[in-house]
């Protein structure tokens, strides 16, 4: 009988605590979760620095880059698939189930569930990624020529990575598909046309002599009526539309109040309307704060036209066309805000503030209502757009034009619709009344024509195409008839400026005119993420026009609609990259004065493209989002982040605008307004405006800007050193103003005016602002017996 087998245990060692804890650390899970972690503390600290910077702080970036690669090295580790050690002796977990209780089943499938989130979450990355990394680069970019190089090359990694997202994710999209209405023959109702015909002949002739006239005026009107009547088409009846419109105000007017029910649509566009008023009104009547020689022309054309003369064209300092002229003096008469700075820098401020809506309208009709309330939102909060709206010169009128002339061509391109391009011509022909680079508008029209002709839209034909685009420069002539008189009559200035840039006219072309221009067009395609304008009075010099973000989601824009059009044949987005070096043009074409080229002012027609372009990678990013992250949570964390990375965009731009931009105008500025108040203060007290005098010194501030600050239109009261003796045995007090560097003026105020005092006024502006007061008390006595009073 054999012996039973002997078995020998073999005890194991018992695992310490130690062992515990390591085994603890190195599980998938845990790893998972600590680099998870540190990315968050990463990406928490770089948007901490980026918020508390105002967008501009290059180290803030390590910690965003950082915050990513940590996520990604996160997703790299791979769940657990064995059964879990513990330690029962300590009574730190349970006991594993046995290897027979483990369901294979329900393993496979979660792992293939788990493998299907990584995938997602993976795909969720891609787009934040490539926007961070283009983000990184522009910010290298703005901070320093040494930084060109990486910047540059982040940018392009950027947009690499967001190209390929565009095609693995299929992110390109099919053109909006429109229900094209059938084309109608061109009619007219010959009444209308008759009338029309006529009041424009009137109103050429009655503008004659650069001067618009009560009868011309109103024949003018009633021409562009009576066209826009004799070809309009009418959908419907006018009964009907009469009856719809009753039907409309009844739904509103009811008899208990009105009743109005807004939208979360309606709510979001007014909330980014309020943001947008907010950049350009607030602070408005200190921001910015003095006073140029350009204010002082337009002041001057304004007291002219309120002095009675009605001009078509303002003839002052090379010419100017009148909108904004008849609207200072609207808002004088209205708010009464006199001839003063304010003045002007509320019209401009309202151009820019009008633009808004129709560039919602614009990216409403080439996608959706997100794209929309983006590119409006975007352009309400550039400091690009801000700065030019409140500056008080007319340099917002382009882009205040450009965006609706822009809509309804789009919209009449791609609906087919007559009326579209009677409207955009009707905004071509008001925009020609506003600022001299819009008159580049009718050069987009006719290259968006042609580039749609070679394959029109699905729907409209090519001859509704040129027959509407006719009717368009058609209605733009009919509104531009009384500046047509002006620029046929003799020695006009019309064309004066524009070609005095174009030309050698005012200065001889220093080289090959193709060579600056093809220049030009470099150095201004620069200015959205590079290098930009060097005048300080509408832009920080040197610096581009777009913050790190939106000159990213610019680039990134580009590529998307690029690769739209190679791949999907979307004409509109090659028209939008068409627009962008025609609407540039105006100041590109400076071949005689290079050095004025990249103009902010010149090129602000493509702020509306630029924007719109800008806003199409926050518009996929949502799209995309949404697309992986269907769920109620998914759509918040997609809209907080989308809503983060817009508070950054605001308060970049913001911290440029508010704080940056006045500190360096200052800093560049005259200081005609103290010295202003000075004279007023002398003249309303003890003195008169004619005892006021300032003693000549070159590149000092501008004495007509003083005259305005002191409230006297046309005051001007300047004397050189050697001619203030004229001033003496006038028995009234004297005030002489000073520059302090100016020796020869305090010498010659001491040798003419012994008795007189000298002060400094302490500028609140800085040393460099000071002035020096020189007073010479008056010698005449007052008899207090010849005093009106008991």
């Amino acid at each position: 009988m054999s012996e039973p087998p002997v078995f020998v245990a073999v005890m194991q060692p018992t695992p310490s605590l130690l062992d515990w804890l390591r085994f603890k650390l190195g599980r998938p899970r845990v790893q998972r979760a600590f680099r998870f972690g540190l990315a968050g503390l990463a990406l928490l600290l770089g948007l901490a620095q980026l918020l508390t910077s105002g967008g501009q702080a290059v180290g803030a970036f390590f910690f965003l880059g950082a915050g990513i690669g940590l996520g990604f090295w996160g997703l790299s580790v791979r769940p657990a698939r064995g059964p879990e050690f513990d330690l029962p002796e300590l009574g730190l977990g349970a006991r594993p189930a046995p290897a027979a209780a483990i369901d294979l089943t329900t393993s496979a499938e979660s792992a293939a569930a788990s493998r299907a989130r990584r995938r997602q979450i993976l795909a969720s990355l891609w787009l934040p990624s490539a926007l961070l990394l283009a983000a990184w680069g522009q910010g290298l970019l703005i901070n320093g020529p040494e930084l060109a190089r990486p910047g540059a090359a982040l940018l392009a990694l950027g947009a690499l990575v967001f190209a390929s997202t565009l095609f693995l994710d299929r992110l390109l999209g099919a053109p909006r598909a429109l229900a094209v209405p059938q084309e109608r023959p061109l009619t007219f109702r010959w009444w209308l046309l008759a009338v029309g015909v006529v009041g424009g002949v009137y109103a050429f002739l009655a503008a004659g002599g650069n001067q618009f006239r009560l009868g011309g005026v109103i024949a003018w009107i009633i021409s562009v009526a009576a066209w826009l009547g004799a070809v309009w088409e009418w959908p419907m009846p006018a009964a009907e539309i009469w009856k719809r419109v009753q039907r409309r105000a009844a739904a509103v007017m009811q008899p208990d109040g009105l009743q109005l029910r807004l939208s979360w649509l309606a709510m979001a566009f007014l909330a980014v309307l309020a943001v947008g008023a907010y950049f350009r009104f607030a602070q408005l009547a200190s921001i910015p704060p003095e006073m140029t020689s350009d204010h002082v022309e337009k002041l001057f054309d304004v007291n002219d036209l309120l002095g009675g003369q009605r001009r078509v064209f303002f003839e002052r300092n090379t010419g100017r066309e009148p909108l904004q002229f008849y609207f200072a003096a609207l808002v004088i008469r209205w708010l009464g805000t006199g001839l003063t700075m304010l003045t002007l820098k509320i019209t401009s401020a309202v151009a820019g503030f009008l633009m808004l809506p129709f560039l919602f309208w614009l990216g409403r009709e080439l996608e959706d209502d997100l794209l929309g309330l983006l590119a409006m939102l975007l352009a309400g909060v550039g400091f690009w757009a801000t700065a030019i709206s409140r500056v008080g010169l007319r340099f917002p009128l382009t882009p205040l034009f450009v965006a609706p002339m822009l809509l309804f061509f789009l919209r009449g391109a791609r609906r087919g619709g007559r009326n579209d391009f009677l409207l955009s011509g009707l905004f071509l022909g008001l925009g020609l009344y506003g600022y001299s680079t819009i008159r580049m508008a009718p050069v987009l029209i006719m290259a968006a024509a042609v580039w749609l002709l070679m394959w029109p839209p699905a729907g409209i034909t090519r001859r509704a195409l040129v027959g509407n685009t006719v009717l368009l420069f058609a209605t733009a002539f009919v509104v531009f008839v009384p500046l047509y008189r002006y620029a046929t009559e003799p020695d006009n200035l019309f064309w004066y400026r524009s070609f005095s840039r174009l030309s050698g006219a005012e200065q001889a072309i220093n080289g090959s005119p193709l060579r600056i221009f093809l220049s030009n067009n470099w150095n201004a395609l620069r200015m959205f993420n590079y290098t930009g304008d060097d005048v300080w009075v509408n832009t920080l010099p040197g610096k581009p026009v777009l913050d790190f973000i939106t000159g990213a989601l610019f680039v990134l824009g580009a590529v998307f609609l690029l690769a739209r059009l190679i791949w999907r044949r979307d004409r509109i987005a090659g028209l939008l990259l068409l627009a962008i070096p025609i609407l540039l043009l105006p100041s590109t074409l400076s071949v005689a004065f290079p050095e004025e080229n990249p103009s902010v002012v010149r090129g602000g027609g493509a702020i509306p493209v630029v924007f719109l372009i800008a806003a199409y990678p926050l518009w996929l990013l949502w799209q995309h989002e949404r697309r992986l992250w269907p769920s109620a949570r998914g759509r918040w964390l997609a809209a907080g982040g989308l809503g983060l990375l817009l508070l950054m965009v605001t308060l970049a731009n913001r911290e440029m605008y508010f704080r940056r931009y006045p500190a360096q105008y200052i800093g560049s500025a005259q200081n005609a307004s103290e010295i202003g108040r000075a004279v007023r203060d002398f003249a309303e007290s003890i003195g008169s405006y004619d005892r006021a005098w300032i003693c000549l010194h070159p590149h000092w501030a501008d004495t007509r800007a003083v005259g305005l600050y002191a409230g006297r239109a046309g005051w001007e009261q300047v004397l050189p050193a050697e001619e203030l003796t004229s001033l003496s045995g006038d028995p009234r007090p004297l005030l002489l103003v000073i520059n302090p560097r100016s020796d020869a003026c305090l010498a010659a105020a001491r040798s003419a005016f012994p008795t007189g005092t000298l002060s400094l006024f302490q500028s609140q502006r800085g040393t460099d602002k000071d002035f020096l007061l020189f007073f010479v008390p008056g010698t005449q006595d007052l008899d207090e017996g010849t005093l009106p009073y008991e």
